[in-house]
Order: C-alpha cells, then sequence, then structure tokens
C-alpha cells in the first residue's frame, strides 16, 4: 500500500476583525500543521472543524474523522457506523497484524502492539507475570492461524479473523492446564480483562474495518453506537493502528521545490478530551502531535477547554482557533497562551468570531462565512 503525500493549497479560514483583510490557514508552511479549536458549547467549533476537514477533503488529502455526537457529517466523506448491535457495521480488529506492519515492525513489534492496546483497557497496568502469558497466549493464537513473519509477503495470511472472544477462548484452555493456584489468579485477570473486549459488538463484527482503506479513502466514524466508558479506548487504538501502519510507510520525503510539507491523512477528533490520557506518557495523541511531522500525519483537535489537550499537546500544536469560553479559568489559559490581555477572548465576540493563532501571529478574527 502507498499513500502519496498530499501538498494542502491555502485555506481562507476568516475575516481579520481590525483589517477586514482575510485570513489564511497554510498547513504546509506551519511546524507541523497541527489544529486546535477550543472554546464552549454552541461557538462554533464543529463549524470549523468541518470547514478545514472539507477543505482537505477536497484537497486529496485523506481525512478520518472520530465523530462521537453526530455533528460533524460532510458531504463526500463517507460515514462509518462503529457500534454495538444492529447500529454497527464493521469490527476493529487490533489483533490482527497488518502485512506492512508484519514486514516492518516484524512479528515482535506487532504483538507488542496488541498487548498495549489490551493493557490500556484497565484502569492498572498488567504485571510482569501477566504480561509473558499475556504475549505466549498471542503468539500461539497467530501460530495457530498460520500468521506469521515469513507469511508477510501474502495479505491472505494475515487476512484472518482474531477477535478478543478467541483470545478469551485460548485463556481459559490454558487456565485449565495451569498447575498452581497462582497461574490461575494470573490467567483469571486477564481473562476478566479480555471478556470486557468480547462483550462489545465492536470487536465481534464478521466485517472488520480496514486500515488501509481508511488511509486510502477517508471516512467519518461515527461512535455514538460505542459506550461512553469505551469510546476513549476504541479512539486511542484506532488511532495507534491508522498510525503504525504510516509510521510502517517510513518518513514522507520532501522535496526543496515543495511549497511546504505534504500531508498523507489528517485526523479529526471532537471531543478531544475523551481520547486524550493525561497522565499517560505514551498517549498515542501526545506522540503524534511530537512526530508526526516527518510521517506526514496532522491533528485537528477540538475541545471546550485547553485542560482537555494536556500541556504536552498543546505545546506541539502551532494553529488555535480560540472562541469564547464560559469558564473564566480557560479563558484566561487561553489569553496567556496568546498573549492577549486579561478579558480579550470574551470581549467583542461571540459564535463564530474569537482570535486565531498561526505561528507566532495573533489575529482577532471572524468565522462567520464558515457557516
Amino acid at each position: 500500500m502507498v499513500i502519496r503525500p498530499i501538498q494542502v493549497p491555502p485555506i481562507n479560514i476568516g475575516i481579520d476583525a481590525l483589517s477586514g483583510r482575510g485570513l489564511g490557514f497554510f498547513p504546509g508552511l506551519c511546524a507541523n500543521g497541527h489544529v486546535e479549536i477550543t472554546g464552549s458549547s454552541g461557538m462554533g467549533k464543529s463549524t470549523v472543524a468541518k470547514f478545514i476537514a472539507s477543505y482537505l477533503f477536497c484537497s486529496k488529502v485523506p481525512v478520518v474523522i472520530f465523530d462521537f455526537h453526530d455533528d460533524l457529517a460532510i458531504s463526500g466523506i463517507r460515514t462509518l457506523h462503529l457500534g454495538d448491535g444492529a447500529s454497527g457495521e464493521c469490527s476493529i480488529r487490533f489483533l490482527e497484524p497488518t502485512p506492512l506492519a508484519l514486514e516492518v515492525f516484524g512479528l515482535r513489534g506487532c504483538l507488542e502492539s496488541a498487548v498495549r492496546a489490551i493493557e490500556a483497557t484497565g484502569r492498572r497496568k498488567l504485571g510482569d507475570g501477566q504480561i509473558n502469558v499475556l504475549r505466549s497466549a498471542i503468539m500461539e493464537l497467530w501460530r495457530r492461524l498460520g500468521i506469521t513473519e515469513s507469511a508477510s509477503d501474502s495479505p491472505a495470511a494475515t487476512a484472518k479473523s482474531i477477535r478478543p472472544s478467541d483470545l478469551r477462548d485460548l485463556l481459559l484452555e490454558k487456565k485449565d492446564e495451569a498447575e498452581s493456584s497462582r497461574e490461575r489468579q494470573i490467567f483469571d485477570g486477564l481473562i476478566n480483562r479480555v471478556d470486557v473486549l468480547a462483550a462489545c459488538a465492536i470487536f465481534e463484527h464478521e466485517s472488520p474495518l480496514r486500515v488501509d482503506d481508511l488511509l486510502q479513502n477517508g471516512a467519518r466514524l461515527h461512535m455514538q453506537g460505542i459506550p461512553a466508558s469505551m469510546r476513549g479506548w476504541v479512539a486511542r487504538t484506532l488511532v495507534n493502528m491508522i498510525y503504525a501502519e504510516i509510521a510502517a510507510m517510513g518518513p514522507v520525503k520532501e522535496s526543496p521545490f515543495d511549497a511546504g510539507s505534504p500531508f498523507r491523512v489528517y485526523l479529526v477528533l471532537d471531543e478531544a478530551g475523551s481520547v486524550i490520557r493525561q497522565k499517560a506518557d505514551d498517549c498515542i495523541i501526545k506522540t503524534i502531535a511530537k512526530e508526526s511531522r516527518k510521517f506526514g500525519v496532522g491533528l485537528l483537535l477540538a475541545a471546550q477547554t485547553l485542560d482537555e489537550l494536556s500541556e504536552e499537546v498543546v505545546a506541539n500544536v502551532d494553529t488555535h482557533f480560540a472562541l469564547p469560553t464560559r469558564s473564566a479559568k480557560d479563558a484566561r489559559k487561553v489569553e496567556q497562551k496568546l498573549g492577549l490581555c486579561k478579558g480579550a477572548l470574551n470581549c467583542g465576540t461571540g459564535r463564530w468570531s474569537g482570535f486565531y493563532q498561526t505561528g507566532h501571529n495573533v489575529y482577532k478574527a471572524n468565522f462567520y462565512h464558515l457557516q
């Protein structure tokens, strides 16, 4: 699979409230192309996000939208329904290594990704004994299905239907063979964790959600049907799968004649605070914010407050649409970040108006025409 990086033309994003001149967003000329949109509910975050995503899509950049509230539908971008029961169209197969990942990262690298995904479902990290047992079980499951490093050249060799229920059944089988109570305790802990995933239809549907298809064609992932307690984990897992596939392709080769950095894909996250794990240093959104420029991955994050995005993410985002907020505390944080005087954010601004920061430049801006 080859994803051709795309140069994004300038986007006419708003009007300077002081001079009346148009304002442009130049993703390829920014430090990394990442965007954050903050502001209270109803102030226009979704409007700005949809406009930028629509323009990127029209520029032939694949856009993957994580839509938690069904308000980011865009003409031309297909919608895939992720959820339990009849509302779900496809299944997330995070236990299945892709041919490209096998070729680049090897069986061991794919194994660690699967283990980290399962570990992230719980509040506590797995112990060393549990991790070793989990690694052994996943490797045996793959061997039974013929998934090996030597099979990476054949797409059919990795096109297996591996579900959490398959792993749970294998763990139950291994528990019955365990000789000590300590071993059975380890299996019980793992079985309980995997059973939570096996109980969610989003991992058990017949039709898999293919990462290579997402990267080639983009999609809006309608996630309202996923239980609220699982949405953040599902989104992080999907972002991990997408980013791993992009990283396996290697860095984007830039030409000195390019008018800015090209992009392979843009990830749009509504309510990004529910996806970012504030206390986890290895949170995938933080990793992408810091490292993704060389791989051609852009982030567009919408949140009601800066605190929801975490300091590491905010420090690595070059473009900020700051819409009014009802929180005086967050308004002051935004003002300090943008170098504004106290009270400026909510003074003379309203719905579809606020401040626009790109690099070191800050403008008081109107975004009414984006409606």
